[in-house]
């Protein structure tokens, strides 16, 4: 069984601020590092997701979604997901997630609870992670490409970016540290029926989503 944790809110994708300028104005505002990820936000007025698939795909990692202050539910969201994944991803990974952390204008959060051995708490949390950095990539590659047309994308913020997706990759690598047996055994089936009646599929990642679309792909 996977111990139920505290949900990580996201904004809806289509209210992610189009700068960096937006998340490090909310760091600079959110508690010290060693304070913690900060509590919840109110759950505003954004409910579940309008797509069904994608809804049922945030309940499934423990998403919910609020459309109260993007930037800083966007923020709380990297330090509440560092701060769990910390405690269990192998340092060369920890590296690239708080260089993640620094690209936003944050601080690195203390590790909280005890390393995730459980093969599915350990791919719900990475997921968990994973959401956040997506969320945070498609926000410096707005800001890359705004600007007007025929000038190329931003330098700096087509770095950050580099460096948002090179944590991401960490987090998924962090994600599935275990063996193929374990997967097919205790991960996969919590993703088909009966546990989840209609399947299930990466594909309905609303914040994946939202990537795809920002690279043009």
């Amino acid at each position: 069984m996977i111990t139920r944790t505290s949900p990580v809110w996201l904004p809806p994708p289509e209210l992610l601020p189009d700068a960096r300028s937006a998340l490090r104005a909310a760091a600079a505002e959110l508690p010290a590092p060693g304070d913690g990820p900060g509590a919840d936000p109110r759950p505003g007025d954004a409910g579940p997701l309008a797509d069904p698939r994608e809804a049922v795909y945030d309940a499934h990692f423990g998403v919910a979604r609020t459309a109260r202050d993007p930037a800083r539910t966007l923020l709380r969201a990297l330090l509440q997901t560092t701060a769990e994944a910390s405690a269990w991803v192998r340092a060369d990974d920890r590296a690239a997630l708080h260089a993640a952390l620094a690209v936003c204008g944050a601080g690195t959060p203390a590790p909280v609870g005890a390393p995730a051995g459980n093969p599915r708490a350990r791919w719900r949390a990475g997921h968990r992670l994973f959401f956040a950095l997506t969320a945070a990539t498609v926000v410096a590659l707005r800001d890359a490409t705004a600007r007007p047309a025929g000038r190329h994308p931003g330098p700096a913020a087509t770095r950050d970016a580099a460096v948002l997706l090179r944590a991401s990759a960490a987090a998924m690598a962090a994600t599935a540290s275990f063996t193929p047996h374990a997967y097919q055994t205790e991960v996969r089936p919590s993703m088909e029926p009966p546990a989840e009646r209609d399947g299930f599929s990466g594909l309905w990642s609303a914040d994946h989503r939202a990537l795809v679309r920002q690279l043009g792909i």
